[in-house]
């Protein structure tokens, strides 16, 4: 198996900081095992493996950037004028 288009989480997680998307580590592994990262596979055993992702992911990597609705903003939504 070639594994040099891929990297590890830490490794994938120094790129996305490189473009400016800081991601913690354990999201980044809570994404992987949910198996919402395409192509991603562990390596090792099952509890302490290493988690490889493609390089081109963590290259092409955009942010979901519309996040939760403050709590404010949701009362505001709903008052009369």
């Amino acid at each position: 198996m070639d594994l040099l288009g891929y990297v590890t989480l830490v490794e994938a997680g120094e790129i996305l900081a490189q473009r400016g998307f800081p991601l913690d580590p354990a999201w980044l592994r809570r994404k992987v095992a949910a198996g919402t990262v395409n192509g991603a596979f562990k390596i090792g055993s099952p509890k302490k493996g290493t988690w490889l992702v493609p390089r081109q992911w963590a290259e092409n990597y955009i942010k979901n950037r519309r996040g939760r609705k403050r709590r404010g903003q949701i009362g505001a939504m709903y008052s009369e004028p």
